[in-house]
């Protein structure tokens, strides 16, 4: 909540002022600010909340777009490399922590759908690239037999 001094010191400032057009502009600039600074500690506040209910069920911080880091909150597509630069703990250790499976990927959804997408094609490629070293080989033999 706002301090109730600095509530004072405003409108006391406000209050001082000869010209009321200069003193209401003056007020609605401050209460501007005084908004976005309590909109910022509403929305904060609200964000302590949701981690807090997200502790309480772990699982539930693994989602579609992202990962949220049960530690300090912030949102990833992938958890581990977060982990050890900021919290000096590994994946295994989190997990533990958190009552999660060891099983469990600390990546979203998306990103884990984009890594085996992007391990299919490598697949593929590689696949190709053998098919057609097979074929270049056989027609290498076949020009040392004729």
């Amino acid at each position: 909540m706002l301090d109730k001094e600095i509530v004072q010191s405003i409108i006391h400032l406000v209050g001082q002022r000869r010209d009321i057009d200069q003193a209401v502009e003056d007020f609605k600039k401050m209460y501007a600010v005084v908004s976005e600074i309590m909109g910022e500690e509403v929305s904060l506040q609200e964000e302590k909340n949701e981690l807090e209910e997200l502790r309480k069920r772990p699982m539930e911080s693994i989602g579609k777009e992202a990962v949220v880091c049960l530690e300090c909150g912030e949102k990833l597509s992938s958890l581990a490399p977060h982990l050890r630069r900021k919290h000096q703990m590994s994946a295994r250790e989190y997990k533990k922590k958190w009552g999660m499976k060891l099983s469990t990927k600390l990546v979203s959804e998306n990103y884990r759908k984009k890594r085996q997408k992007m391990a299919q094609d490598i697949d593929m490629t590689e696949r190709v690239q053998k098919m057609l070293e097979a074929k270049r080989r056989k027609a290498e033999e076949a020009k040392k037999s004729s």
